[in-house]
């Protein structure tokens, strides 16, 4: 064996150094993502809604804390063109999954939807803030990536539309897939 790696120093030096490159920059690419802490708050946000179209028939919003779904009356001769009712998910951060929330968009209290489930949201206040107070932001999911050399650094590509993304960590929303990457809006946190 000594002989061998005597005759074959270069051999050896060109198969090993590549591979402690590759081992190298694989830990550092870890150690950097472990070191961003994990997300400490839920998200919430909307699908199948677009909120800057004038024939939305819904106006999602953040109100004094807690989270509305408003109906907007029809102006005479004018029909709302978008009728789809938008979904609303909220993203649990201990299970890192998306959850959808079925609200009853029919029962409309003085112009607001009204929902057991969206009333037990609002029990815990919603901030508004694009960024998190944990420093995680909302982002539609452009670095996807892939390939060998994503794969052998370690950075996957994420199948879901959305992630939280803080520094160098994204955490893929999951549960989510079937959600359009344009007709989905961010709301909000949900507080502690």
């Amino acid at each position: 064996m000594k002989q061998f790696l005597k005759n074959n120093y270069a051999l050896v030096v060109g198969v090993t150094l590549p591979l402690a490159l590759i081992a190298v920059f694989f830990l550092a690419g870890r150690a950097t993502v472990i070191s961003v802490a994990a997300p400490q708050f839920d998200a919430v946000f909307a699908a199948n809604y677009y909120p800057n179209a004038a024939n939305n028939r819904y106006r999602i919003g953040i109100d004094d804390g807690k989270l509305y779904i408003r109906l907007r009356p029809e102006r005479k001769g004018v029909r709302h063109g978008y009728t789809r009712e938008p979904v609303i998910y909220v993203f649990d951060h201990d299970t890192l999954r998306a959850r959808k929330i079925d609200i009853d968009f029919e029962n409309v209290v003085e112009g607001r939807v009204a929902d057991p489930e969206l009333d037990a949201l609002n029990r815990r206040r919603i901030i508004s803030d694009p960024v998190s107070p944990d420093g995680y932001s909302f982002e539609r999911n452009t670095r996807s990536g892939g390939g060998l050399f994503s794969g052998v650094f370690g950075w996957r590509s994420h199948r879901s539309p959305f992630v939280l993304r803080k520094g160098v960590r994204a955490i893929p929303i999951r549960g989510s897939q079937a959600m359009n990457i344009y007709s989905s809006q961010f709301i909000g946190w949900v507080a502690k």
